[in-house]
């Protein structure tokens, strides 16, 4: 069974993907078709948004998948 803090923590990260997501829709925020780390344009899915803070939903870094990987193993991105 999860704790408190770790549903909390949760739900505030799946917040944070339905305030972009909404900004994405309404014209706010635009999801470009290259990564922002390796330039490549994804063969797979889109580029996602990924939230280095979930305080500010709308400031993102869009990366590919594999980007992406790398940035949640790494941390804050130690390998360019």
């Amino acid at each position: 069974m999860a704790s408190k803090k770790s549903e909390a923590y949760r739900e505030f990260q799946r917040r944070a993907g339905v305030e972009m997501r909404k900004a994405i829709r309404q014209g706010l925020l635009e999801r470009p078709d290259l990564c922002s780390r390796c330039g490549k344009r994804p063969f797979d899915k889109a580029i996602q948004g990924h939230h280095w803070t979930y305080d500010l939903p709308l400031d993102v870094e869009w990366l590919c998948c594999l980007c992406d990987i790398e940035a949640h193993h790494y941390g804050n991105y130690a390998i360019p």
